[in-house]
């Protein structure tokens, strides 16, 4: 059986850049891999991967069931494979509620890798994404009873997820008494992405080669991915109507797209994290540091 590695972030912090970067140094091309053909591209929310090692369709299925059975299609899949998978999370961590096991079994877990986002430009790349409006956005960051995926009148490619309010987010991954969990802020992964890398590539476990640090940082870049959707789109997008996935790959955009109403919001809902983690100072205020 081999190790996981799950790549946890709340929606719209940098999951997708890191699974690009895993990508381009494990394949060790010698150009830039395609971002329609990312291998190890595994989502712990596919419905398809669910059916298909389930052996039980989960639109037959209520989402409390499909939950408990979670750990058993990553277990299965584990079984089968001789490389360490990484697969992308956007679920909060914690248990079934039927069964209270782990939904992501730490006998299975090398390590977790946490992409950690400044709220405040997370709720506007977060609305783009949802296609939804601001407000919205920012109302779901601060909803402990949050959910993606599932629910809905029309059967989607996600099973339902929890991943409950920013903060609850952040937390439920990064507290794990375990010590597996790597933590990697966004702003870092922008301002030193070598240095930032390298860190990723060993809390992995993969053998280390600074060489192939550097060409997966460069292959790896905004301006290629931006290149590479505008050139033949990109299937991970959630719909024809949410405009470019790779948007701008920058950090401090909410100062010029977020109403001062709605940043006070967010930072009255997640202020404790928000200092935790230096997005703000001793007095709520937020710090500049990483913004452009």
């Amino acid at each position: 059986m081999t190790d996981i590695v799950w790549l946890a972030s709340f929606p719209k912090s940098g999951n997708t850049w890191m699974r690009v970067l895993l990508n381009n140094y494990t394949r060790n091309c010698c150009e830039p891999l395609g971002i329609n053909d990312l291998e190890n591209n595994v989502m712990a929310s596919s419905r398809e991967l669910f059916d298909d090692w389930c052996g039980i369709k989960s639109s037959s299925l209520n989402d409390s069931i499909v939950e408990s059975l979670r750990p058993e299609v990553y277990r299965r899949l584990a079984g089968t494979m001789r490389d360490t998978i990484f697969i992308k999370v956007h679920d909060a961590w914690g248990g079934s509620a039927l069964s209270g096991e782990p939904i992501f079994p730490p006998s299975l877990t090398r390590c977790s890798i946490y992409i950690l986002r400044n709220p405040l430009d997370v709720a506007t790349s977060f609305a783009h994404h949802l296609g939804v409006s601001i407000e919205d956005a920012v109302e779901r960051m601060g909803d402990s009873s949050s959910r993606l995926g599932g629910g809905s009148r029309r059967m989607t490619d996600q099973l339902s997820q929890v991943i409950g309010s920013w903060s609850d987010h952040v937390r439920s991954w990064v507290d794990q008494p375990d010590g597996l969990t790597h933590v990697v802020r966004y702003e870092d992964m922008l301002k030193s992405p070598e240095a930032v890398f390298r860190e990723v590539v060993r809390a992995c476990g993969l053998p280390f080669d600074a060489d192939r640090v550097c060409r997966a940082v460069r292959f790896s870049n905004f301006d290629e991915l931006q290149r590479q959707e505008l050139a033949g789109g990109f299937r991970e997008k959630p719909s024809a109507g949410t405009g470019n996935f790779f948007r701008r790959g920058r950090a401090g955009g909410w100062r010029q797209e977020l109403a001062a109403h709605l940043a006070d919001q967010i930072i009255r809902s997640h202020g404790e994290v928000m200092r935790r983690f230096g997005y703000l100072d001793r007095d709520n205020n937020p710090l500049p540091y990483g913004d452009e």
